[in-house]
């Protein structure tokens, strides 16, 4: 899949396209409830699980080990987060595990006092009312998505394909990357699953960025192991 010149909002339709040939089956989340649910329960009902999911979330290990990473990414370049943007997190009506992570994001903006944007093209109309009750800004649709940065930025990427990673770097590469905190997954195990000859001729940016970033990995100790697995917070040097 080449990227070279294309919008944001053509890399999110090119990867959406591609994910749903693939998706022949309902995928189904932690606790086995899946897309099919979707319209089963109403918003208090999502609501009040998002609520939960934010109160396991915030007293776990997990928690604590993530905030203890994220202060030592903090730390080494000696900032703050004054922005939160999420892409792809996932439907919140239709996954369990999007909810846990939506928690994570819950948490992370009343610790910082972060404004909050929120994307996936996935969002249905009871996702966007739930996303709206949590004073998040949901983006409207993907011609209006910005990935470019321009503030000290924690940028979450959750388990999503290697393209928008390619795309939000090759956006921020001469004067951004510094100001960003990239919390997607690990570049070390991306580099271990792929050839470097294929990160290299078709994920160029994210190849040149395993030169010039620090990573500091998420312990996976949550009691889901599929929500935070895999993930790692990385910063980066000027290019």
């Amino acid at each position: 899949m080449s990227l070279e010149g294309d919008s944001a909002a053509e890399v999110w339709l090119k990867v959406v396209s591609k994910n749903r040939k693939r998706r022949k089956t309902p995928v189904f989340s932690c606790s086995g409830e899946g897309s099919i649910d979707a319209h089963q329960h109403s918003a208090a009902y999502i609501e009040k699980r998002v609520i939960e999911a934010e109160k396991e979330v915030e007293h776990s290990v997990f928690y604590s080990s993530f905030l203890n990473s994220l202060n030592l990414s903090l730390n080494e370049v000696g900032s703050t987060i004054q922005v939160i943007l999420c892409y792809g997190i996932g439907s919140i009506a239709a996954s369990v595990t999007s909810r846990f992570q939506l928690a994570l994001v819950l948490l992370l903006k009343k610790r910082f006092q972060a404004n909050v944007s929120v994307y996936d093209p996935i969002f249905s109309d009871l996702d966007k009312v739930l996303l709206n009750k949590f004073d998040l800004h949901v983006i409207a649709g993907p011609n209006n998505v910005k990935p470019e940065v321009n503030a000290e930025t924690l940028v979450i990427f959750p388990h999503v394909p290697k393209e928008l990673i390619e795309n939000f770097l090759q956006v921020n590469w001469q004067r951004n990357l510094s100001k960003c905190y990239l919390l997607c997954n690990s570049f070390s195990k991306i580099r271990e699953d792929n050839l470097d000859l294929i990160l290299q001729k078709n994920y160029y940016h994210l190849y040149q960025a395993f030169n010039f970033h620090s990573e500091y990995r998420i312990s996976n100790n949550f009691r889901f192991k599929d929500v935070f697995n895999d993930l790692s917070i990385h910063i980066f040097s000027t290019v």
